[in-house]
């Protein structure tokens, strides 16, 4: 009986471990749910003020294009139009503002242009818009006061419209909570319950929670010292911030703190604590001080960088992790859209300019004006989630800005850890193309970048290390890996589908056909779904406008072009190439120290230096690959094929029509493509050093001492 209870009384603790292992999981996905599903904001609505002077049915109107009239006398715009044109007559009275009553709730908001015409013509007429937000039914929209013959909108999205209330008054400015539909409350609880149960039959079956405690046991010396170290090392460069205040004087805003020189202290001193605690481990994992090295001077990048235009594409990043900080309904704050139509978020250099932005920004970064187009792109997806949830605990605009790069860099150095600890040989390879400043420095902005050089990282990481060990069987689980790492890096620009033809040369000492039937399988399934995603994405720039910001592009006719004259794309591409895949021409630090608009660094050749060492000396005798000569001609062809695409896609979707030269391909687009080349181009190589530890000590100093040096006088000091 007492065995018998003893049983009993283990099964309920075990049970009430499981509870409480699923407990912070469900808490985290509620917090995430609420905030990017259910968003508490507070936003600016208009309504309208004086006498209703005439109400104007849609169907009475004139110039109606791309919608129909239904019975009940409503217009039905179906949005396959580009845009949907309607003229409202107003029959010359006297407006203020007007009311666009719906006849149903629209989805997801929208933003539709609105002229108004004194004389019944369009040409240089006054534009404003009017907004609406997700589920709303009617909005006011205020004009110039005037006695105006033609109202015109343009829509560009589905919605069914009743009529236009117009009025003699002016509108007025309120403030509201979005309205939130009672279903997404319901998701968020079915979401929290979901990922509660899930992780409570996962920890029942598998006992996480045991094999979690165990680890906590074995390593919390490990993580006490590592926490107690940053920790330390955070206070000490806050009190010798505030000493070096005190003996030397403000900074340049008269501030008795200064962020950037504080940042800058702090991450040399987690540096040098890194190296002193990592001595042991750097010869056979050199990935744990890599990682130090990325978020230590990733965090530095974000804290002192001035609040401006900094990185690549700002705007367009931004304005996709804004709308990934949403589920289906992005809503906007003026100061979202300074940054996403880039008005005054202009790149600056001084810290009195950065932080005029900041305090401008936030004051018009708290209330939502209207919303944006909902896409989903899962390389801002982390953004989006960090900012959703900054935004749930009413952080300023400028926290929720930085707090929404973070995730970026996280990714960025925990895929690229994992990579390194993959690889048998050529860690210091992949860890000097990782540690490149330009590669910190996207990793620390708004960018898909970081999210395509990461996962190719790892991608190739997993791919090298297969053919390092020829008579080693390759598990499913590893298969899976590689080829979803190829993948997801090529999801963001399906171009980089190329990396999964690197796969199907594995050359290995097969145990059964059926690994490698297995094997196969899943490496064409990839590929069949990032080749389909590429087709679709070229289908949709053939068939767009292309990228306006390269000039009078248009993507068919240059297609056409390059078809009907082979022969001089052909001239034009080569002579590109041998200027883009050297280190001359266009300059190594664009590939190496350049951040952007921010400026050039140095030391590119220092840089360039390490990693043609790193590539004649970074490889293990025991680790040569099986036909190697094959290896190299593949991954040479991958690196020129490769590049030749790409530059290929920037001539088609932003070059001018003929052009005899190609523009917008950086230096950046070939990371994802060139680690496969530097790993296999020299098998095994030269050996300098017969300790590794001193090897990779040396490398990852150096490293270290040129990415510092060149955020400091980059980004750093000239914020002080």
């Amino acid at each position: 009986m007492q065995e018998n209870m003893a049983i009993i009384k283990k099964q309920k603790n075990s049970l009430w471990v499981n509870i409480a292992f699923a407990v912070l999981p469900s808490v985290i996905a509620f917090i995430i749910s609420l905030a990017m599903i259910c968003p508490i904001i507070q936003c600016i609505r208009h309504i309208p003020s004086g006498d209703v002077t005439h109400t104007m049915p849609f169907a009475a109107a004139t110039s109606l294009q791309g919608g129909v009239v239904d019975a009940a006398g409503n217009v039905i715009l179906d949005g396959n139009s580009e845009y949907n044109v309607v003229n409202l007559p107003s029959n010359g009275d006297k407006i203020g503002c007007f009311v666009l009553n719906l006849a149903e709730p629209i989805v997801g908001g929208g933003t539709f242009l609105v002229e108004s015409s004194i004389d019944g013509t369009f040409t240089d007429v006054p534009t404003t818009n009017i907004k609406f937000f997700d589920g709303d039914t009617s909005s006011c929209v205020s004009l110039e006061e005037g006695n105006y013959c033609a109202i015109r909108i343009w829509f560009d999205k589905n919605c069914r419209i009743a009529n236009a209330e117009f009025y003699d008054g002016g509108a007025k400015e309120i403030t509201s909570t979005l309205n939130i539909q009672y279903w997404r409350y319901i998701l968020v609880l079915f979401i929290t319950v979901g990922v509660f149960v899930i992780s409570f039959f996962v920890d029942y079956k598998k006992s996480l929670s045991s094999k979690l405690i165990a680890f906590l046991k074995a390593s919390y010396m490990k993580i006490t010292t590592v926490v107690l170290g940053c920790g330390i090392a955070v206070i000490l460069g806050i009190v010798t911030e505030l000493c070096f205040r005190l003996i030397f004087g403000a900074d340049s805003i008269g501030n008795n703190f200064n962020t950037a020189s504080c940042s800058l202290i702090c991450a040399i001193y987690i540096l040098v604590f890194a190296f002193i605690s990592q001595r042991k481990n750097i010869c056979k994992a050199p990935e744990n001080a890599v990682l130090y090295i990325i978020l230590s001077v990733g965090i530095l990048i974000i804290l002192s960088q001035p609040f401006s235009y900094n990185s690549f594409d700002v705007d367009a990043h931004y304005r996709r992790a804004i709308n990934n900080s949403f589920f289906r309904a992005s809503v906007t704050t003026d100061a979202d859209m300074e940054i996403i139509y880039n008005k005054s978020f202009s790149t600056v250099r001084a810290l009195s300019d950065s932080e005029n932005i900041k305090l401008s920004l936030n004051r018009i970064g708290d209330m939502a004006t209207g919303q944006q187009r909902w896409s989903f792109s899962l390389a801002h997806l982390p953004s989006g989630i960090f900012i959703a949830v900054a935004r749930l605990f009413h952080a300023d605009f400028y926290t929720r800005y930085i707090v929404g790069q973070l995730p970026n860099l996280i990714i960025y150095a925990i895929v690229v850890y994992f990579a390194i600890k993959k690889l048998k040989s050529g860690k210091m390879i992949l860890a000097t193309l990782a540690l490149l400043p330009t590669n910190i420095f996207i990793a620390a902005n708004y960018s898909y970048d970081y999210w395509v050089n990461a996962f190719a990282f790892l991608g190739t990481a997993y791919y090298i290390s297969e053919l390092e060990q020829p008579d080693k069987p390759v598990r499913i689980t590893e298969t899976i890996i590689m080829c979803l790492s190829f993948a997801m890096a090529a999801i963001p620009k399906q171009i980089y589908v190329m990396l999964l033809v690197l796969p199907f040369f594995m050359l290995k000492n097969w145990r059964s056909k059926k690994d490698k039937k297995t094997y196969y399988a899943i490496l064409i399934a990839s590929f069949v779904f990032v080749l389909l995603l590429f087709v679709i994405r070229a289908h949709t720039s053939l068939t767009g406008s292309g990228d306006t910001r390269g000039g009078a592009v248009n993507p068919a006719q240059q297609v056409a072009y390059i078809f009907s004259n082979p022969l001089e794309y052909t001239n034009t591409l080569i002579s590109f190439l041998s200027h883009y895949l050297s280190t001359g021409a266009l300059g190594l630090a664009g590939y190496t120290t350049f951040f952007a608009y921010l400026g050039n660094g140095k030391g590119h050749t220092i840089l360039l230096l390490i990693l043609c060492i790193t590539v004649l000396t970074d490889k293990n005798y025991g680790n040569k690959f099986k036909r190697s000569w094959l290896i190299q001609i593949i991954n040479t062809l991958l690196l020129l094929g490769g590049s030749a695409l790409i530059a290929t896609a920037l001539y088609i979707a932003f070059t001018p029509v003929g052009l005899t030269q190609i523009n917008g391909c950086q230096p950046r687009y070939i990371v994802p493509i060139l680690l496969p080349f530097l790993l296999t181009i020299t098998n095994p190589g030269l050996r300098i050093f017969k300790n590794k530890g001193i090897y990779n000590l040396i490398v990852l100093l150096i490293l270290t001492v040129v990415l510092i040096y060149n955020v400091a006088t980059i980004i750093a000091i000239p914020m002080m």
